[in-house]
């Protein structure tokens, strides 16, 4: 354990240039997890929170997953710019992906909190997100998504939400 990786490389947790932020959450990665949880699970900063959030859910243990939900749950869409919305989103992925999924009632719960922003007026967003959603099994998914179809999109997004749209098992009508 590097004493001062933690505390240097925390500070850039939510500096403006990405790739920074990134290097920094790398840095904060490559310490025990047990070292810096709590400050990940208690930073007020939205921009560090979240970097940080992302962080304990690639390495944390799964046994936090509880803990970092309920953090999660802190932030709102209305609340987060374009970038913290993606972080958010991101977050949710890695933890679940990475700690694993979560119980029905967690995951409607999740679903219905993003849900209402989707699709926003930012395709990155929108992107994930609805992969998110697909993943948690929201029956309203297939109905956005396909509207998104029809919409102004990039064939590149098209794709990509026909390529979700594939997971779906539930929530389909005929005429879709």
């Amino acid at each position: 354990v590097d004493k001062r990786a933690i505390p240097t490389a925390w500070k850039l947790l939510g500096d403006s240039d990405p790739w920074l932020r990134h290097a920094a959450r790398v840095a904060i990665e490559s310490q025990p997890a047990e070292a810096w949880a709590e400050r990940a699970l208690n930073e007020k900063d939205t921009d560090m929170a979240l970097t940080a959030l992302i962080a304990l859910a690639r390495v944390g243990d799964s046994k936090l997953q509880t803990q970092l939900l309920n953090r999660l749950a802190e932030f709102h869409f209305d609340d987060l710019a374009a970038d913290q919305r993606l972080a958010l989103a991101r977050a949710y992925q890695l933890c679940f992906t990475r700690m694993g999924p979560p119980d029905a009632k967690v995951g409607n719960e999740v679903a219905k909190r993003i849900a209402v922003h989707f699709p926003s007026d930012d395709a990155r967003v929108d992107r994930l997100t609805c992969e998110l959603l697909v993943y948690l099994g929201w029956t309203g998914v297939a109905e956005k998504t396909l509207a998104l179809l029809n919409g102004d999109r990039s064939e590149t997004e098209k794709l990509h939400y026909l390529f979700c749209l594939r997971h779906v098992k539930e929530g389909w009508t005929m005429e879709q």
